[in-house]
């Protein structure tokens, strides 16, 4: 992280700085497995690089980051069975739920993209769980 702030060379200003953790097994911070969906090698590549599209950036990609909040009081009030439902997917097992069972709303049906003809779009996702207990803050770094 020094590398790059040095090599804007005064350049850059820090405004917020969060430290993330993982746990072994790739679970959340809800204790969900994170990442189930990610694509891995060519498929990646061709998932996160820009093509003809945009051609003043071709070759390059777009990152998008977001810090998510958890209200874990409420979160750990809810039954598994509901938090499951709010994801989409089991929590000790990791199975995505039948499309008859999960909610519209969960999580994994929303996060669903696709292009104009009705095709998924593939993006590649790395989270991570952050937390200060001094704080009482804790939640999901996104990038995308």
């Amino acid at each position: 992280a020094t590398k790059l702030v040095d090599a804007f060379d005064g350049s850059l200003t820090i405004v917020d700085e969060t430290h993330g953790f993982k746990f072994f097994d790739n679970r959340d911070l809800m204790g969900f497995v994170d990442g189930t969906e990610n694509p891995d090698g060519a498929l990646a590549r061709s998932a996160t690089q820009i093509g003809d599209e945009d051609p003043d950036f071709t070759g390059g990609c777009y990152v998008h980051v977001q810090k998510y909040v958890h209200d874990m009081a409420a979160w750990n009030a809810l039954t598994v069975e509901e938090q499951e439902r709010a994801i989409g997917r089991t929590k000790v097992d990791d199975i995505e739920l039948d499309d008859d069972v999960k909610p519209a709303n969960s999580h994994v049906a929303l996060n669903v993209i696709t292009d104009d003809d009705g095709n998924e779009l593939k993006i590649l996702r790395h989270n991570m769980p952050f937390g200060e207990i001094g704080k009482g803050e804790f939640g999901t770094y996104f990038i995308g």
